[in-house]
């Protein structure tokens, strides 16, 4: 499979295309980790938050217990720290949610700000390179054998201003058979896709 030109034009701008992609790429996937990270400290409250309630909630529980061991009074003494070490557990579980919430939104906003960028040039980047894979492969498969159909698809696809500069009357040329104006509408037409015509290529060592 040809994925480059032979020509040393359209490939230096393949390759340039392709080295800028890349960098546009790693650039947006930085930028995405980046913005992962920065969101993801707001972790950073939320554990404190966390520590904060666990260890309330352990202090009031314990000293709930101690109280409710006195005779008499130890229930009614420790009501309040009951209800306290209760509020440290909500205060545990808030500090978990946002931990959690803060996670979520540094994945989504990581993803969003790599993936949206990358996907707008990558996509059209790889529809229009597999476009001249599938062209370039199927052109000079057939300019190996029938340069005729060649001719045909420059004939066909070609802008006008390129087939007038061929000389006068290329479509009847070619009509006639002319093998000249056959080769030189081939010529225009491989050109154009950056492949070199088979009759130009060194042959190869004996």
């Amino acid at each position: 499979m040809r994925l480059y030109a032979d020509l040393p034009a359209r490939r230096t701008r393949q390759v340039v295309a392709d080295v800028l992609v890349l960098a546009w790429v790693v650039a947006f996937a930085l930028a995405g980790r980046a913005v992962h990270d920065t969101v993801l400290r707001l972790q950073g409250p939320a554990d404190r938050l966390t520590s904060a309630g666990s260890s309330f909630g352990s202090s009031m529980q314990g000293a709930a217990e101690q109280l409710g061991r006195l005779p008499g009074v130890g229930d009614a003494l420790r009501r309040p720290f009951d209800s306290a070490a209760g509020s440290g557990a909500e205060l545990t579980r808030a500090g978990q949610d946002l931990a959690d919430a803060a996670g979520h939104l540094a994945l989504v906003l990581g993803l969003v700000v790599a993936l949206v960028p990358v996907s707008i040039v990558v996509l059209p980047w790889l529809l229009l390179r597999l476009r001249w894979v599938h062209r370039a492969a199927a052109v000079g498969r057939v300019a190996a054998g029938d340069l005729d159909l060649v001719a045909l698809r420059a004939l066909a696809h070609q802008p006008v201003r390129r087939l007038a500069a061929l000389g006068p009357a290329p479509a009847r040329a070619w009509r006639e058979g002319d093998p000249v104006a056959v080769r030189r509408l081939a010529e225009l037409e491989l050109t154009s896709l950056g492949l070199r015509p088979p009759w130009t290529r060194p042959a190869p060592p004996e």
